[in-house]
């Protein structure tokens, strides 16, 4: 993995872990912006390394298909509520361990790739950005998904005494 592929790497992840530990509003754009860029940016990484042959193809595929398990995963985990009025998405402890899990399974994944196919486990880290992207896609479209089953931002609660649960798990 080359430097420049680290910084983004590095600087994706941190954004958006800095963002949804602190909480961030759900809203459709700004919660898929940090995902998206990060999967083009993967795809650009991947098509420059120039994958060939099936050891390396299926390396990627593997990270990319972890990518995505683990942010299914963690999208179950968000706290969904409310702050300013407007629903509000955030991170819990869940969250921040399934990110913990996920970077060593990749580490795994890559170290038992390099044990296979040395070369094409090299290539295959190439990936790893597009995995990343993926993973934090699926769990955005799962919050977007649990919020817009979950009750709207400041209805009443079932006692009618004012507004909803300030923060709830909403599973």
């Amino acid at each position: 993995m080359s430097a420049l592929n680290i910084v983004l790497l590095v600087s994706g992840v941190g954004y958006v872990l800095a963002r949804r530990i602190i909480g961030e509003a759900l809203e459709t754009g700004p919660v898929l912006a940090a995902p998206v860029v990060l999967g083009v940016l993967g795809l650009f990484t991947v098509r420059d390394a120039r994958p060939a042959g099936g050891a390396t193809v299926a390396l990627i595929a593997a990270s990319c298909l972890l990518g995505v398990a683990v942010g299914l995963a963690r999208g179950l985990t968000v706290r969904l509520g409310t702050r300013d009025g407007a629903r509000s998405m955030r991170y819990g402890a869940g969250s921040l361990l399934l990110w913990l899990l996920g970077a060593a399974l990749q580490v795994a994944l890559s170290s038992a790739g390099r044990a296979m196919a040395a070369a094409s486990a090299r290539a295959a880290d190439q990936g790893v950005l597009l995995a990343v992207g993926l993973g934090v896609l699926a769990e955005s479209l799962v919050v977007l998904s649990r919020a817009t089953r979950a009750r709207p931002a400041g209805a009443e609660d079932q006692g009618g005494h004012g507004p909803a649960h300030r923060e709830s798990r909403d599973r």
